[in-house]
């Protein structure tokens, strides 16, 4: 089967809803602290439009595999300055869709985010993941990703 990136464009925002709403419940399962975000989220009328903000700006790429979408990368690239000016992209979402997993789509999307790096002249590449998806760590080490700093988070929950 071929995979195939391709831009989003506005009629793919309830797929790329559907998409995040699974990483959403993943992390949640697997997470073994209380998931900050309403579980909804994704589906709700502030997530349509936060997506389709995206997708208007070109930073949410699709992965069609047997011409189904099956997962999608969000970025966004910024300049900060620190000790020098570092352009930089944040990668916000990356989720395969559960059943096609380990056939090479994560690394098609990143490697479409290398791509839009090069062409921008970015310095770097930043990314979050949950410390208990596994799976998600190994997969940016495999890329060459380093863990490079700790969050901490506490929920109001917790401090009361």
């Amino acid at each position: 089967m071929e995979i195939k990136i391709k831009l989003a464009n506005i009629e793919n925002v309830k797929n790329v809803q559907r998409l995040s709403q699974e990483l959403i419940e993943l992390e949640d399962k697997i997470c073994k602290e209380k998931y900050t975000i309403s579980l909804d989220w994704s589906l709700s009328e502030h997530g349509k439009e936060y997506f389709e903000n995206h997708i208007k700006n070109k930073h949410i790429y699709l992965a069609e595999y047997d011409k189904k979408i099956v997962g999608y990368i969000c970025f966004y690239i910024l300049e900060q300055e620190k000790y020098e000016t570092v352009k930089q992209m944040k990668v916000e979402n990356l989720i395969i869709q559960k059943d096609y997993r380990r056939l090479g789509i994560g690394k098609a999307l990143m490697n479409k985010a290398f791509e839009i790096c090069k062409e921008n002249g970015v310095n770097c590449i930043t990314l979050t993941s949950i410390s208990d998806n596994i799976d998600a760590r190994l997969f940016y080490n495999s890329l060459g990703f380093k863990s490079y700093n700790t969050e901490y988070q506490l929920s109001k929950d917790e401090n009361e």
